[in-house]
């Protein structure tokens, strides 16, 4: 039987995610020896600045092809020439604002870094469609190859500038080359091209959708950034570093596996948009595997966040345990949460979407600036607490549609549930016994994966056979054909 296309392409994602951040992450430790504090706060500025663009361009055309069950050529390419006429408004603008900017933060330098870098946001233009092409047709084996291509290329380039004297031009180069390497590819691998064709009444209905979905990212981001800078503004720039060093693990291993479904889901789901009993049917499967998957991770991760720390970070570096434990329980059910805004989206609420993200994000600010006065780790009490609001809500919001409820996650993940709680307390307890760290922390992980598998095979979980089945390459019942 040929397998599942759906769970593959989840695996090509969680595999290019993955790739593409261990060579990133090699790259910096390396570029970190090489380059000064000045030359990455120069970037980060302009990052800042870049960030808030590309939410324009990768949040609302893009996925409103996706979400088109009957997308075309003329559609994608009406797409493809606003969107370059789009950035290269943007990039205008970008370019006079530019010396505006370098006054403002007293560097010079900043001038010209920010004009190069921002170049990039042309290349998106491109890009973005290619990445909706690639989604919308479940190929994310060709996104894998290209990813993975641009940033080693980047990687090279970006170390051998910096061996050299560039300085903060390496950096530039090296996200620049991504970009365009990444686009390069897609454009040979992806036979999509566009067309002399352009509709003024496909464009006007494609945004009436996009511009919500819009809309609800720059909330998002908005809301993201403020709560950071309030922990920097009203306690100090080390406890901002300890927020921050506490929410990069979990939230790389969140992103990784959450993007991975998230990515294939959407255009899963559009194409099943006039069947929502198929969605139910594939929202249950997916929360089902996510969980599996996420929820054993997170868990090892806040039962080992001391050995890990400690290996890791040194122990200078515990402070930010409270902030790896907060921040790992309000992402420990974001599988439920993006399958939930999915549903929303593909079938074509984005003024649902809209709503919910704004309501969302009220609760977000009215339980940070409840909080702030209480210390740094209410702070991120704050996200545990929006998080889990809007896994709820959003289950009660999408339930409406699919009816798939909070009793249904519970029926289909009380097992994942209880191995992993098991696993963790027994992990935990095995780091008590050991004093070194890292032989604590190789026995836990070992340990922890043997359990794990036990209580699963113990307990039949129904995840573990579906990725059996699916690496196996076995039949499956007819009950479950419509998934594996």
């Amino acid at each position: 039987m040929k397998k599942n296309i759906i769970l593959t392409n989840m695996l090509w994602r969680f595999a290019e995610r993955t790739a593409a951040q261990f060579v990133q992450l090699t790259v910096s430790i390396i570029l970190a020896r090489i380059l000064f504090p000045r030359d990455y706060g120069i970037i980060a500025i302009v990052n800042v600045f870049i960030g808030l663009l590309e939410i324009f361009i990768d949040n609302g055309l893009g996925n409103s092809l996706i979400q088109k069950k009957d997308s075309d050529d003329i559609d994608f390419s009406t797409v493809f020439y606003a969107n370059i006429v789009l950035c290269m408004g943007l990039y205008f603008i970008i370019w006079m604002l530019s010396p505006f900017i370098s006054c403002f933060y007293n560097e010079e330098l900043l001038t010209d870094v920010l004009r190069v870098a921002s170049i990039l946001i042309i290349i998106s233009s491109v890009k973005n469609i290619q990445q909706a092409y690639v989604a919308k047709h479940l190929l994310f084996k060709k996104f894998f190859i290209a990813t993975l291509g641009g940033t080693i290329a980047a990687g090279i380039v970006g170390i051998w500038m910096a061996v050299t004297g560039y300085g903060v031009w390496a950096l530039v180069a090296q996200k620049l080359i991504n970009y365009l390497i990444d686009t390069i590819i897609l454009w040979f691998i992806v036979k999509w091209r566009p067309i002399r064709r352009f509709s003024f009444i496909r464009l006007k209905s494609l945004y009436s959708y996009g511009w919500r979905l819009l809309v609800s990212s720059m909330l998002n981001q908005l809301m993201s950034d403020l709560r950071q800078l309030m922990i920097g503004k009203v306690y100090t720039p080390a406890d901002l570093a300890l927020y921050n060093r506490g929410d990069q693990f979990p939230s790389v291993l969140m992103v990784n596996i959450s993007s991975s479904v998230d990515s294939v889901l959407f255009p899963v789901f559009s194409k099943k948009q006039d069947s929502l009993g198929d969605i139910r049917n594939l929202v249950e499967k997916s929360v089902l595997l996510s969980e599996y998957l996420l929820m054993p991770i997170l868990t090892g991760l806040i039962v080992c966040s001391k050995q890990i720390v400690g290996v890791l970070l040194t122990h200078k570096w515990d402070d930010c345990i409270p902030y790896i434990i907060i921040l790992s329980l309000s992402y420990i059910f974001s599988p439920i949460y993006l399958s939930c805004m999915n549903v929303i989206k593909a079938i074509g609420r984005s003024d649902t979407y809209l709503k919910f993200k704004t309501i969302q994000n009220i609760f977000s600010l009215v339980s940070v600036f409840a909080l702030i006065k209480i210390g740094p780790i209410a702070i991120a009490v704050s996200l545990l607490l929006t998080n889990l609001f809007g896994q709820i809500y959003g289950l009660i919001i999408s339930s409406s549609y699919i009816q798939y409820s909070v009793l249904d996650v519970l029926r289909d993940c009380y097992k994942t549930i209880i191995i992993s709680i098991v696993m963790g307390v027994a992990v935990f307890y095995m780091g008590t016994l050991i004093e070194n760290d890292m032989i604590a922390l190789m026995i836990q992980m070992l340990s922890g994966i043997s359990i794990y598998f036990c209580l699963s095979c113990i307990l039949k979980s129904e995840a573990m056979r579906y990725i059996k089945n699916l690496v196996l390459g076995e039949k499956t019942n007819e009950k479950n054909n419509s998934f594996l």
